[in-house]
């Protein structure tokens, strides 16, 4: 399947603690975890410094 605008950014998941988690089909929520998870490597290589 393509990925396309027509997919929701948030997705329901039973595994998840509050239901919901970022959907990887939605370009703008692939965006977001690729940032999120680029941030996290550049604070914890900031605080091993």
């Amino acid at each position: 399947m393509p990925m396309g605008d027509n997919e929701p950014l948030f997705v329901r998941d039973e595994r998840s603690r509050n239901g919901y988690v970022l959907n990887h089909r939605n370009p703008s929520g692939l965006a977001l975890i690729v940032v999120l998870a680029v941030g996290v490597l550049i604070l914890t290589a900031v605080a091993l410094a």
